[in-house]
């Protein structure tokens, strides 16, 4: 059993392991521009945080922050996630939700495809640390994000 609740930026600093400090402060960014969740475990663990900043009228940036634990309990991460961002993407009627991905974590490549996001290019030494990123979207074919 999981609870959502609406994150707050407690919720980003207690989850473990502790993200970079500037990985902290870009998502605590984005908590002031949309939405967002957390996924709280029946023994008070953070399993993961994730939302969707609203860019503009249409557009958001999705972004997610895993606990350690989401290995022991991966589907209930994914299908979590997936059910709450189709959830923003309706309510905001968002036709372009787009992230970055860190290619040096193929686990995370499988995860996003599987949400229906694409591929769409490279941003070069755009990561924290200089190294390449992909950009990836998920497009709706109607102006409404359905």
């Amino acid at each position: 059993m999981l609870t959502i609740v609406e994150c707050e930026t407690y919720h980003l600093t207690a989850i473990k392991p502790p993200m970079p400090p500037a990985a902290l402060g870009l998502i605590s960014a984005y908590l002031k521009h949309g939405p967002a969740f957390a996924g709280i475990l029946p023994n008070g663990e953070i399993l993961a945080a994730a939302g969707i900043s609203i860019q503009y009228p249409g557009v958001g940036d999705a972004w997610a922050a895993p606990s350690g634990l989401v290995s022991e309990y991966p589907l209930l991460y994914a299908r979590t996630i997936r059910r709450f961002f189709a959830k923003i993407v309706k309510e905001h009627s968002l036709r372009r939700v787009q992230t970055v991905v860190d290619p040096r974590y193929p686990s995370f490549l499988r995860w996003i495809d599987w949400l229906g996001f694409e591929v769409e290019g490279i941003m070069r030494r755009a990561s924290f640390d200089g190294t390449d990123l992909f950009l990836y979207a998920k497009v709706s074919e109607n102006s409404h994000g359905h």
